[in-house]
């Protein structure tokens, strides 16, 4: 955990006027970690180093990393650089719950999704829209076959 919160850290000017890297990056560097350097699905998701995971609101993003290892091991790191405010999360026993409630913790300091929680959400999404489409589906075609067999006896009658 200290290594992570150095990291994040390394991100704030230091208590005794140090600037952000704290002799162990230079400013530069920092200012190239928290700028995009190429994206996915056309959001600017990558840094230099670290994933830009949402928009922070003020020009600039929500900066972190996430590890994983198995057996069920997750860690993750987000900060935001306008405010100040990070989270660091370590857990064991499930391999997504500390990039989960990091994800959570990015929705309420800025009101965004992250891409990463996005992401792992699609599957559960696309199946709820998927179960809920069948019933909406199967009407369609009974309301359908009610119709055309309606318009086939007025047919008949006429």
């Amino acid at each position: 955990m200290s290594d992570l919160t150095r990291f994040i850290q390394a991100h704030l000017p230091g208590p005794d006027g140090e600037p952000a890297g704290r002799a162990v990056l230079e400013p530069e560097t920092i200012k190239e970690m928290w700028r995009p350097h190429a994206s996915q699905m056309g959001q600017d998701i990558w840094g230099l180093g670290t994933i830009l995971y949402a928009s922070n609101n003020e020009g600039g993003f929500i900066i972190g990393h996430d590890g994983n290892n198995e057996p069920a091991i997750n860690t993750a790191a987000r900060f935001n650089p306008e405010t100040g405010n990070g989270i660091v999360m370590l857990e064991t026993g499930n391999p997504l719950l500390a990039s989960e409630i990091a994800g959570e913790w990015v929705f309420w300091e800025t009101g965004n999704v992250d891409l990463p929680t996005l992401m792992m959400s699609a599957p559960k999404m696309f199946r709820t829209v998927a179960y809920g489409s069948v019933p909406i589906i199967l009407a369609s075609l009974l309301a359908a076959w009610r119709l055309r067999r309606a318009a086939r006896l007025d047919a008949g009658r006429a």
